[in-house]
């Protein structure tokens, strides 16, 4: 059973992984449901939110570059350390506006701004960019990594629709906004890093995060199944740190979201913007948002991006990255128990099984199958809540379930070919019976009748 199952796994790998990926899930919302069990959320990042209240207060329900300017100026202001732009300004609207824009994020020298990549598995060349300018930008902020590693397996960013040149040009870089689907359409890692010709570039997390702790380009690196990030220091400390960021092997992070929507801190995109009016409200919010990481991004209905996470089915995309970065920040990552543990994990489940079925009772042995699979799941799921440990859990209970199914076969089989033993061996002591009586009674038939598989 245990062969047969890996083999399956083998040839239909979809199958046993969208099923733990569905258990997992069910783990998450548990996890966020209880506050003992939920991530760790660092305040430091927080949402600057362009929602329908926004829209009703700034009364205009087509912001222009240039409220969106005049948000980023008071974030600057108020002493944000990174502003992640979840926007991507791509063409030109009018001079007034895009200069705005353009003086908002060279004073305030602090924003981040979002691209986009088609990823795909085969690489693609910038020659086929047909805007040089953009093509330039690409090649020039690309990250060279130096590695060993085999980067074969990571997606390739092809396709960039990208930020204005000179927007991108004053900010502190670009990173791209791309996310990744599970087959069953559900978002639960992130793409932190992908090939780009020869190169490497960003993703919009990843780059946010190393904006905000100090670190080059230069110092990233990769190890074999993380991400390093090198004398990484966070604003207003002196000890620097080595942080490592575990990876699979297509460049991806596991997420780990801290809660519902609401659990990270909030703010109106149309209160930052007021506060240029009011001396005492940009005073309040810069003591609020010094040093944060503020994520400015457009959540109203009709132009939020939405998407199923593991624990809401509607789910604004913009606090994906914000959960990136804090999975990062809080060091709270996600880790999937390798494939020899979990073989190892299977063979003591089919060895506690087969000890079971040797037990006279089918119900008991069926029941304490059934014990042992609830043990497991609950292990696996203390696991995940407690630790962040991803336990492969559904193929291990399949072994089980089979292994319990093929031994209570084989045993009922056994036991009905040792019942017909039984029978023919009472049937030929009845005939000897018969043979010795007649015989004392002088009177033995020509024949007798032979029990079925015998022979005299």
């Amino acid at each position: 059973m245990l062969a047969a199952v890996n083999l399956c796994s083998l040839l239909w790998p979809g199958f046993f992984d969208t099923w733990n990926e569905r258990l997992n899930d069910q783990f998450f919302s548990l996890k966020t449901s209880y506050a003992v069990f939920a991530p760790p959320y660092d305040e430091t990042v927080v949402h600057v939110d362009l929602n329908n209240t926004s829209l009703r207060d700034l009364k205009d329900y087509h912001p222009t570059r240039a409220h969106y300017a005049r948000v980023i100026h008071n974030l600057g202001a108020m002493k944000v350390a990174v502003q992640m732009c979840d926007i991507i300004f791509a063409g030109e609207t009018s001079a007034e506006n895009d200069q705005a824009l353009l003086d908002a994020t060279r004073r305030s020298r602090d924003v981040v701004f979002g691209m986009a990549f088609r990823l795909s598995t085969a690489a693609g060349r910038a020659d086929g960019i047909e805007n040089p300018e953009v093509r330039d930008y690409l090649r020039k902020t690309a990250w060279t990594i130096p590695t060993a590693v085999e980067t074969a397996r990571f997606y390739h960013g092809i396709d960039p629709l990208i930020t204005l040149v000179p927007l991108a040009e004053h900010s502190l870089g670009t990173g791209y906004l791309t996310l990744f689907l599970d087959p069953d359409g559900v978002i639960r890692r992130l793409p932190l890093i992908v090939r780009f010709e020869n190169e490497f570039y960003p993703s919009f997390a990843l780059k946010s995060v190393c904006a905000f702790l100090k670190v080059p380009p230069e110092k990233v690196g990769l190890d074999r199944g993380s991400i390093i990030l090198q004398d990484a220091v966070r604003p207003g400390r002196t000890q620097r740190t080595i942080l490592r960021i575990p990876i699979d092997s297509r460049g991806c992070m596991r997420l780990n979201f801290a809660g519902p929507w609401g659990r990270m801190k909030h703010y109106n995109f149309s209160d930052i913007y007021a506060a240029s009016d009011d001396p005492d409200l940009l005073d309040q919010f810069r003591d609020e948002l010094d040093g944060r990481i503020t994520l400015l991004s457009d959540i109203s209905t009709g132009s939020a991006d939405m998407g199923q996470v593991p624990i809401d089915e509607t789910y604004p995309l913009s606090g994906v990255h914000a959960n990136a970065v804090n999975t990062i920040l809080t060091g709270s990552f996600i880790r999937e128990m390798p494939g020899p543990a979990t073989i190892a994990i299977e063979i003591l489940l089919l060895l506690g099984v087969t000890a079971l079925s040797f037990h006279r009772s089918a119900l008991v042995t069926a029941a304490g199958t059934v014990g042992l699979g609830a043990l497991f799941a609950a292990s696996s799921a203390l696991m995940h809540l407690q630790w962040s440990l991803m336990i492969p859990a559904v193929k291990p209970l399949a072994v089980m379930v089979l292994g319990w199914a093929g031994l209570s076969t084989w045993h009922a089989l056994e036991e009905a070919r040792v019942r017909a033993e039984i029978e023919r061996a009472r049937q030929l002591a009845e005939r000897e019976l018969e043979i010795g009586r007649q015989i004392q009674t002088g009177f033995l038939p020509a024949s007798l009748p032979t029990p079925a598989g015998w022979e005299i």
